[in-house]
């Protein structure tokens, strides 16, 4: 999967295993389509406001909220 412009430092997949969330060192949480097949995974969702470099993402278990957390007690989420 090509997109971030740093390490990736965290992923989470959606509970029901239809897509996959990465968080970077480059602040930026990616949401991933067709992540099982590398060369064609397709980045549904970008959000690039965050501060900080990236060390943990989790998806909600109704998969309707991604949490992102550059280290505690700090923590954003998104409603995506």
């Amino acid at each position: 999967m090509r997109g971030h412009t740093a390490d990736v430092t965290g992923v989470a997949f959606s509970p029901d295993g239809s897509f996959l969330v990465s968080g970077s060192e480059d602040g930026t949480v990616r949401l991933w389509l067709n992540y099982s097949d590398a060369a064609s995974a397709l980045c549904a969702k970008l959000s690039t406001n965050m501060s900080r470099r990236l060390w943990q993402v989790w998806v909600s278990p109704d998969i309707d909220y991604i949490e992102a957390c550059p280290g505690l007690p700090i923590k954003k989420e998104f409603e995506w």
